[in-house]
């Protein structure tokens, strides 16, 4: 009987979410003309609030002194779900825009809705016009634009462990030389678990705990390369990352 419901809850929450997607993103072009960037991030914010009411996830924010206040900043995160972006929504109170596959910019209607939010197309499969773009992105991060990224690519392994990162992220952070904001999510995949047997994946109420991790200056990777700058933020993310997951094994299930 519970399966049954949360069946059939995770079909009104798909169907809802498609919906203000649609609205939303409608809206959103709308403005495409007028570059109403911050108008298009309040659009964003309502749906992500919307979503956490009508699915029953709340979140744990850990750590949050280590959050800045004000941009710009490059805030690099781990990836286990769709709520790790909706999450961001919840503690992050500047303006950002997203970094995503270009792919997306090709989708009718929520693919002009990304470039009216400002939102930074990058080609994963070529090099060359990836790196084009994150040029492009480090002088408008300059300009005082935030910027979040997913360093994996993708969603973590099932298990909630990340991936390796790609280089992106920290390319665009040598180009900008602005403050780097690691933040860690755990949980989310238990909220969206990968069910490869089923087109629909089930969504479960639960809680996602959020670590903002101390803020990284520009002196402190001015003198790194790019992958030692990667395997530095990445030490630290997953150290918090497997503190996260042993209190969880902690808690009273």
């Amino acid at each position: 009987m519970h399966d049954l419901y949360i069946t059939f809850r995770s079909v009104f929450i798909w169907i809802l979410s498609v919906f203000l997607i649609f609205f939303l993103s409608s809206l959103a072009v709308l403005t495409y003309p007028f570059r109403m960037y911050n108008f298009v991030h309040l659009l964003s914010r309502f749906f992500a609030r919307t979503m956490l009411f009508i699915s029953g996830v709340h979140y744990e924010i850990r750590d949050p002194e280590n959050i800045l206040p004000g941009g710009p900043v490059i805030v690099v995160s781990n990836h286990q779900s769709m709520f790790d972006a909706i999450g961001m929504y919840t503690f992050l109170q500047m303006p950002f825009r997203w970094v995503a596959k270009s792919s997306l910019f090709r989708i009718p209607v929520f693919g002009l809705a990304l470039k009216a939010a400002g939102y930074i197309p990058v080609e994963r499969d070529n090099p060359k016009q990836a790196a084009k773009s994150l040029f492009e992105a480090a002088r408008d991060v300059q300009k005082g634009i935030s910027v979040v990224i997913f360093p994996e690519g993708t969603r973590s392994f099932e298990d909630g462990t990340m991936r390796p990162f790609k280089n992106g992220s920290f390319l665009l952070a040598k180009k900008a030389k602005v403050m780097l904001q690691p933040v860690v999510f755990w949980g989310s995949h238990k909220i969206i678990p990968v069910d490869r047997n089923n087109f629909m994946q089930k969504i479960y109420p639960g809680k996602i705990a959020i670590t903002i991790l101390p803020p990284i200056s520009p002196d402190s990777y001015r003198n790194l390369s790019i992958d030692e700058i990667s395997d530095f933020i990445r030490k630290d993310m997953e150290k918090s990352l497997l503190q996260m997951k042993s209190a969880d094994l902690q808690e009273p299930q």
